[in-house]
């Protein structure tokens, strides 16, 4: 806890004292808004906003020391755990680096890797990667292998050979400093691809043929993307330098000279495009979505902000003007004090005879309250009810005024 406490503090640059009681008022139940307005002096005076991130960190910080006592506890049991290893699980700052250095040693469903490792294919993987290695040495040990093992599944020289490339392949995969590399390449060289799937017109047209690199996509876009794809409309491709990625995979990992270079670079291809590929392209995407849904909940909770506290229109009487049409328009008119003085559904788009009803309605509403302003929702049928208005105003040559208003938060 006193690591938890030292890394919030030094975040938030206020006293480790702070950080102490904020977390026992919170551990207590006590909720934001309360603790940022009664209890100042413990916070050392921090707002709202700032309390809420205090939190959402200070959950993250419990969320990562509770994962990493448990893969301690699991690499120890396997008994795999090594000073150094637990060094930098400690040490480690983020979730993705914690797994990251779990991943070679977690208990995993039967891969090709696995498979050949029961085979006792490890030694033959382990020569392919010496620096002495040759193919003729390759070739003469697998064949030993072959005729000494007696496996059904293994019936070919190079069926012995593929086993060890597997293991190889794998390995390279699980490789935590490979891992991070690659993530922050990926992160700032990968596209985003959308295509439409469907012939049929929808709200997400605007991404039926379009790409853009992760990096920069801004969070509103992300997520329409995501519900795209979710609904059947888009097809989502995440598109990658794979040739590069194949390379620096080769420079890193294959020997220097290997006589074995054509079967490692081979082996370098498909650690890439089955197993590397797959896994940091659900970690970015998960990571990409976290970020937009905190991104955008922090834009609506701004937006909302500014909305309630816009000063209201005083000492006046006011028709809210909901459009529509099927279901008509309807009205509601607040007096001075904003009690609800009247409501009234009418059709103005209907028909010539329901226009004409709806003005005699709405005559008889004026007449008989006085009405300042008409506030128009700026939803389905805003601009034909502006129109209607303007011109029912005009021709019954009153003094009102009217303007559109925004319907968000209007409607459940």
């Amino acid at each position: 806890m006193q690591t938890i406490i030292s890394q919030l503090s030094k975040t938030f640059k206020i006293a480790r004292l702070n950080v102490e009681q904020i977390i026992n008022l919170l551990s207590d139940g006590n909720t934001v808004p309360f603790i940022a307005r009664y209890r100042k002096q413990e916070t050392g005076d921090l707002d709202d906003q700032t309390l809420r991130k205090f939190e959402t960190e200070w959950q993250r910080l419990l969320k990562l020391k509770e994962r990493k006592k448990e893969i301690l506890r699991l690499i120890a049991e396997r008994g795999k755990l090594t000073p150094e290893l637990e060094a930098k699980i400690i040490e480690a700052s983020n979730l993705a680096t914690v797994e990251d250095l779990y991943r070679p040693y977690k208990i995993k469903r039967q891969t090709r890797a696995s498979k050949a490792i029961e085979q006792g294919l490890q030694p033959l993987a382990d020569y392919m990667l010496s620096a002495n290695a040759t193919e003729q040495g390759l070739l003469e040990r697998a064949q030993a292998f072959l005729t000494k093992a007696d496996i059904p599944e293994l019936k070919s020289v190079e069926s012995v050979i593929q086993g060890g490339l597997d293991i190889l392949a794998e390995d390279l995969s699980d490789k935590p400093d490979v891992r991070r590399g690659l993530r922050k390449l990926l992160l700032k060289e990968g596209l985003i691809q959308t295509k439409q799937k469907t012939d049929s017109d929808s709200i997400y047209r605007m991404y039926y043929d379009y790409q853009e690199k992760i990096e920069t996509m801004e969070a509103h876009r992300w997520l329409a993307i995501q519900r795209g794809e979710r609904e059947g409309f888009l097809r989502v491709s995440f598109i990658c330098p794979d040739a590069q990625i194949v390379s620096l995979l080769s420079r890193w990992y294959i020997p220097e000279n290997s006589q074995l270079y054509p079967r490692l670079f081979a082996m370098c291809e498909d650690s890439w495009s089955r197993l590397l590929f797959p896994s940091l392209r659900n970690d970015l995407f998960k990571m990409k979505s976290g970020i937009a849904e905190d991104e955008s909940i922090e834009m609506f909770a701004k937006n909302l902000r500014n909305l309630l506290l816009q000063p209201p229109i005083k000492d006046c009487n006011i028709l809210g003007w909901d459009p529509g049409y099927t279901h008509g328009c309807k009205l509601a008119l607040i007096d001075k004090r904003g009690e609800v003085v009247e409501i009234n559904t009418i059709y103005p788009f209907e028909s010539k005879q329901d226009s004409l009803y709806a003005e005699q309605q709405l005559l008889a509403m004026l007449s008989e309250h006085h009405v300042d302003l008409v506030a128009i929702g700026n939803g389905t049928a805003s601009r034909e009810s502006e129109l209607w208005i303007a011109e029912f105003v005009e021709r019954n040559k009153l003094k009102l005024q009217w303007l559109i208003v925004s319907e968000a938060g209007a409607s459940v």
